[in-house]
């Protein structure tokens, strides 16, 4: 098939055809040629005004809980749904029902998405069974394609297997997440600790449980000279030790989740269920703090951290209702409204292309005549609403219905297939 793209401005710092308006030809998976009035027989032709090309949007951190809870999401849902908000890749957590600890099951999700234009890139079991006690086969699973490792969204409180795994990583330069959360001293909590938990009268989360993960595991980076991502950063003071940990030349890179830089917890004083999420919600103070994180490179990029409940656990007592939010659809829109003001379209584009990639050392193939096509078409035309009607996802825990956007994906083009959304 061949797929004419024209008037289409391009959105890729990497290429020397940033920010020109030009016609593309793709034909087999590779990027043929890039011109002005290009002629060809192409077998569609798509001439939008006002869009925008860049290499395919990846979303590094989220969860899709197939097998095992399918009522929830499956991966066919999840890859629409991811496809609709402009991602061609995922990396997904181990789900605690059935986790992605061995390579039999890195195969299994590799090959799950053989025949959609979405790739999933699995982010292996730290530990057997997530159980933190004996190492997952690590190297097996990253020569099948695991991406990095990590306990789920859990802190691995097991400090010799968490400074064992990060050691070992280094032979084969693989990346252990960390998500240093520390529940241990805020069981039970609700929210963020602060002001809105006092007025709430509900038990807080406080950023020390934040805080103290991030120590350790930058001691254990600093001494074993391992990879390390820190993931779903949600706190100021979080934000601090990283920046500082980076210029001391530590390998660690750091990723927030939507969720925490577009809300924040005086946003949960209407106790909708769907801001009922981990890392909790923070104060005003802490998304400021995270988008100066991300302006200034210290977080390297933004993730949906997209976690399906169903109705059952959502639709009850706030204190009751489970941890979690759908965001595939929402994340890169979302991110354009907190962000659109503060960066160009480009920077903008490279904190979801390049900047994404690299945090787990996979390359990224810039819009260039002769390269591998993988990209994500986009447009800022028109704001629209998001409406509960337009979610793919089987669960429907979405905090953003009824949100006005404007970035708006337009189609994906990646495998050799084109999916207008």
């Amino acid at each position: 098939m061949k797929l004419l793209i024209k008037n289409v401005t391009v959105s890729d710092l990497a290429s020397s055809h940033n920010g020109k308006t030009l016609d593309i030809l793709l034909e087999d998976g590779k990027i043929i040629d890039m011109g002005t009035d290009l002629n060809s027989s192409a077998n569609e032709v798509i001439d939008e005004k006002g869009l925008y090309i860049s290499p395919g949007a990846f979303d590094l951190i989220g969860s899709i809980p197939e097998p095992g809870e399918e009522y929830k999401e499956s991966l066919i849902s999840g890859m629409k749904a991811a496809q609709n908000g402009g991602f061609s890749a995922i990396g997904l957590v181990p789900h605690y029902l059935s986790p992605c600890d061995s390579l039999e099951k890195v195969q299994y999700l590799k090959n799950s998405a053989n025949y959609t234009g979405v790739d999933i890139h699995p982010i292996g079991a730290l530990t057997k069974g997530l159980k933190g006690e004996n190492m997952s086969e690590l190297y097996d699973m990253q020569t099948q394609g695991a991406i990095a490792f990590s306990e789920n969204r859990a802190f691995l409180t097991n400090t010799e297997v968490m400074k064992t795994a990060v050691e070992y990583s280094r032979i084969f330069n693989g990346t252990i997440f960390s998500f240093p959360y520390d529940m241990s001293i805020c069981k039970d909590a609700m929210v963020n600790e602060g002001k809105i938990s006092v007025y709430l009268g509900m038990k807080g989360n406080p950023s020390i449980s934040e805080v103290m993960g991030i120590d350790r595991d930058i001691s254990i980076a600093k001494y074993t000279e391992g990879r390390i991502h820190f993931a779903c950063i949600s706190t100021k003071e979080g934000v601090e030790k990283i920046r500082l940990a980076k210029t001391e030349g530590l390998k660690i890179t750091a990723s927030v989740p939507i969720n925490n830089i577009y809300f924040t917890d005086e946003h949960l004083l209407g106790f909708d269920q769907n801001l009922k999420v981990i890392p909790p919600i923070r104060s005003n103070e802490d998304k400021d703090a995270l988008i100066e994180g991300i302006l200034d490179g210290t977080i390297d990029c933004i993730v949906s951290n997209h976690h399906p409940q169903d109705t059952d656990a959502k639709k009850c007592e706030f204190t009751v209702a489970q941890n979690g939010a759908i965001a595939y659809q929402t994340t890169i829109p979302a991110a354009y409204e907190v962000l659109k003001d503060k960066l160009s379209i480009d920077d903008f584009t490279n904190i979801f292309t390049h900047r994404a990639k690299q945090t787990v050392n996979m390359p990224v193939e810039s819009i260039e005549a002769g390269n591998t096509a993988n990209v994500t078409l986009f447009t800022l035309n028109d704001s629209y609403k998001f409406t509960s009607e337009q979610i793919l996802s089987k669960s429907a825990n979405s905090p953003y219905i009824n949100a006005t956007f404007t970035w708006k994906a337009y189609g994906i083009y990646n495998k050799k297939q084109w999916t207008k959304v």
